[in-house]
Order: structure tokens, then sequence, then C-alpha cells
């Protein structure tokens, strides 16, 4: 059962906490967490702590009479390391130490006070993903900061570096800039949206219920994370993102391995949403152990789609 009912707990914007995803909006601030399993403590001290942070830099002078882009882009890479700082200093133990993680997602919408062009800036510590929907079209996707497949990094409980006497670790981060027009719709979500609904199912939602009288934007936001857990027993053509990209995935692993290739060779012939796009755009680390081969399999000829969490916050320009 999918929580959506936002619940105000700053004075203004949104908040909705759905199991492990916890979430703040306003008309141009997306903050999104989505914790590890175990982690749901920590995902909503993560929240507390990086809205407040930025709720007060996007409220300031600073921000909004800045004519300087870069200079925008490195006060938020700045203001990211303040509020994990804090969430890292009010950790107890209960929140289950080095086990408590979460991936971390903020996008900052900044009006140029001279000229009025509108630049998105996005910061991405793990998958969480925002997209910009331009006449029914997609024409930004973020990238996840990942480890390999299905292994995005995460900001951990407890930082590596936890000594009293010694600077906190800086959390490796992504960065992108992107440059908006009027009309543009700013999705952000986490991947029980992206691992379950193709970028056309998406666009496919705002366009229908945003015909709807009255509807708002909270309400299409709604409506795509309900589609998505819906897709989870049913997903498009019964291959989901997420098995689509195991395949893909997989077929990297093997590509110069004409054996390997020949032993999967049926299971990969089967893309059946050849011309769909999925929503995994990354930049992948590779770091630590990949899954096997036969786990990738597994996945990849699954025919229902992955169960988890789904949050989508929206702003529009």
């Amino acid at each position: 059962m999918v929580h959506r009912g936002p619940v105000d707990r700053f004075g203004q914007g949104n908040v909705t906490h759905t199991g492990l995803d916890a979430s703040f909006v306003d008309e141009g601030l997306h903050v999104l967490i989505d914790g590890a399993p175990n982690s749901t403590e920590f995902a909503q001290l993560l929240l507390d702590k990086l809205t407040d942070v930025f709720t007060k830099y996007t409220k300031s002078d600073d921000f909004q009479m800045c004519v300087n882009s870069p200079q925008v882009a490195g006060e938020i890479k700045v203001k990211l390391v303040q509020g994990i700082a804090a969430a890292h200093q009010a950790v107890v133990p209960s929140f289950g130490g080095v086990s408590a993680a979460a991936s971390v997602g903020i996008a900052i919408i900044h009006r140029h006070p001279k000229d009025a062009i509108a630049r998105l800036h996005v910061i991405n510590v793990g998958n969480t993903k925002t997209i910009v929907v331009r006449r029914q079209e997609i024409v930004f996707e973020s990238a996840s900061l990942m480890l390999g497949f299905h292994r995005p990094l995460r900001v951990p409980s407890v930082p590596p570096n936890s000594s009293p006497h010694s600077p906190p670790a800086q959390p490796t981060m992504l960065y992108e800039m992107y440059q908006l027009e009027a009309g543009d719709i700013v999705v952000s979500c986490t991947d029980g949206v992206t691992d379950n609904l193709y970028a056309n199912e998406i666009i496919e939602t705002i366009q229908v219920v945003s015909k709807y009288r009255n509807a708002s934007w909270d309400w299409v936001a709604q409506e795509i994370a309900q589609v998505a857990a819906n897709r989870v027993d049913q997903p498009l053509n019964r291959q989901s993102p997420f098995a689509k990209e195991a395949a893909g995935e997989l077929y990297r692993s093997i590509d110069l391995d004409t054996e390997l290739l020949g032993r999967y060779a049926s299971l990969l012939r089967q893309d059946v949403n050849l011309t769909k796009t999925a929503l995994f755009r990354n930049t992948n680390t590779r770091q630590g152990d990949d899954f096997p081969l036969d786990q990738l399999a597994q996945w990849a000829k699954a025919i229902v789609g992955t169960a988890d969490d789904a949050t989508v916050v929206i702003s529009t320009i």
C-alpha cells in the first residue's frame, strides 16, 4: 500500500513519507531521500537536515540575487556537505550504525535576476532521478551515481572517517545543470518509479491527469507514483524497465565472450520493449563486486516489476 499523503512539517511545501522514501517539495526545491533497508529513521533525519539547509539557502538573497550560475553550483555542493554533516552529528546508535544509508537527490530551480532565465541544478548521491518534460518529450534526465548495476552509491549514517579529531570526509556527488524554458515540467522520483515505468508512461500519465479540471501537480505526482506501483504486477508487455536494463547489463558483461553470448542468446533477443526508453542514465564507478551472470539473467527474464517505494515530486516553470 502506497502512502501518498503530504505532511506539512516545515511551514511551507509538502513532506511525504512512503516507506523508506522521504521527500520535500516547494516551488523551486526538490529534496528526495531513498533509504536502504532498515534505514527509515536515517532517511527521515537526512530529509530534515537537508531541507532545513536548502530552504534557508533558496530563500536567501545570496541565492535569489546571484547572477553567477557556477557560484550557485558551488554553494549547492557546500550546502549538501553541511546538511549531511548535520545528519551525521544527530545520528544515534539505534539508527543501525553503518547499516543505515540512503540515496540523496536535490533539484533546485534558480531564476537569473537579470535575464529571467531559469536553470535547473541537480545533485545526486545514488539513484534518485530528475527529468525535464518539454512539449511531451523528456529533454533532460539526470544521471544516477552508481557503484555498479543495481548498486547505488549512498550516504552512510556513519561517515567513513568518523574520528572526532579528523575533518569529515567529503561525500562523492554528481552535479549537473540544465537550462529551462517556460512550460517545462520538472519531475523528481525514486527508483521505485524508474524501475517500473518507461519514459513514455510517465509522459502519458502527465498528459492524461493534467487535463482533468482542477488537477493539481501534486495530484499528477501522486498518480505517477500509483501507476508505478500498479506496474509492479503488470509491467508494460511483461518487461519492466529494470528487466530491460538487466538484460542490457548482461550483454555488456559478456559481449566479448562468444560462448556466453550463445548461452544467453535467446534471452537477449526477447526485448519486447525495444522502442521504449528506460530512465537508467548513470555514472558507473565500477566499485566492488558486480552481480553474477545468472542473477542478471534471472532479473532480465522476470515478467513482474520491482517492488519498491515510489515517490514523485513535480514543479513547473
